[in-house]
């Protein structure tokens, strides 16, 4: 199985994802910012900082922005479902298998033993988070652009002059993505759905960010 390799993150002004490469699906990764990883793996933002500041989860920053990736986010997942408070050697533990096996990759259940009354699974709800967010972030690069010469690089859906915070806004007054899309006949309800989990993990600023480019190991 192969995928088509692409920049991580909304295109930014007339800049487009560059031409498709073929890569491998298993040895590639998404990135997700700390509220994203909070969003998918039901966690608080202070969780996900905490777990950086231990070295349980590895940031990473591209262009002043922190990122964690693939593995990172199912490290969060596993230890948001166990909820017990590990050591953090065990945490690390946990975080060093994960990277090395990927098992939320694997169709069938995986195991670490991490003594000899408690063993770590990660069974299909972990993998199911951890697909859910790698479709979120394929579409986040389809349906998301940031351009400065729209409403001075507010994040919009890619294609038209409309922002994900007003989608987000519509849905919070009572709206719903039925209603939008019928307002919105252009716009594919995917779109709306990635636009509205969009703006729920990149709070407005007063001046938007440029996010995830440029050239480390990134999903496709």
């Amino acid at each position: 199985m192969s995928l088509s390799r692409m920049t991580v993150g909304p295109s930014i002004g007339s800049q487009r994802t560059p031409q498709p490469t073929p890569v491998d699906a298993s040895t590639v990764q998404w990135m997700f910012t700390r509220r994203e990883v909070a969003e998918f793996a039901g966690v608080s933002l202070q969780a996900v900082d905490k777990a950086i500041e231990q070295r349980v989860v590895v940031k990473r920053r591209i262009q002043s922005e922190t990122w964690i990736a693939e593995d990172g986010l199912a490290v969060m997942v596993i230890l948001g479902y166990a909820k017990i408070d590990l050591p953090v050697k065990v945490k690390q533990r946990v975080r060093q298998w994960i990277s090395e096996e990927r098992p939320f990759a694997k169709d069938a259940d995986s195991a670490l033993k991490l003594s000899e009354v408690l063993t770590l699974i990660v069974a299909d709800p972990v993998r199911e988070i951890v697909a859910e967010a790698e479709a979120y972030a394929s579409d986040r690069e389809r349906f998301i652009e940031i351009n400065p010469d729209i409403f001075g690089g507010q994040p919009v859906i890619a294609g038209t002059r409309v922002p994900v915070h007003t989608v987000a806004d519509r849905l919070q007054a009572g709206d719903t993505i039925e209603v939008l899309a019928e307002d919105y006949p252009h716009v594919e309800k995917r779109a709306l759905e990635v636009a509205v989990r969009y703006a729920r993990t990149h709070p407005r600023r007063g001046r938007p960010s440029r996010p995830w480019r440029g050239g480390t190991s990134n999903r496709a």
